[in-house]
């Protein structure tokens, strides 16, 4: 089974509401949310040193948190439609969850449906 399949098929049997984030700062401070679910990291474009690290890192930052998955706005100061896709890299002391890039435009979508926080 390819990586992509079991991506999909954990999204399938999850609850799979997202956990919209803008730092790793409001991860942590809303880790009991995350827990079973998929976190996005929809992470404004700023410089692509500091932008970057969400991709390179957040996985495990998602799986510290109890998270079963993570997606990304893609790193990019534009593209609306095509994901801007590079390295992750795993600590080695959480477990490995699944990560992937979205177009920009899928991560506008996806917080759109969010419910307000109160």
């Amino acid at each position: 089974m390819s990586f992509i399949q079991r991506f999909l098929e954990r999204v399938l049997r999850t609850n799979t509401s997202r956990m919209p984030r803008t730092s790793f700062d409001d991860l942590t401070k809303r880790a009991a949310d995350a827990r079973g679910k998929i976190v996005l990291f929809d992470v404004p474009f700023t410089t692509y040193g500091e932008t970057v690290r969400y991709r390179s890192t957040g996985a495990s930052a998602a799986a510290r948190a109890g998270a079963v998955a993570m997606l990304l706005r893609s790193v990019a100061s534009f593209s609306m439609n095509t994901p801007h896709t590079g390295s992750l890299r795993y600590d080695t002391t959480t477990t490995r969850i699944p990560g992937a890039a979205i177009t920009a435009r899928a991560a506008l979508t996806a917080t759109s449906f969010e419910e307000p926080d109160t």
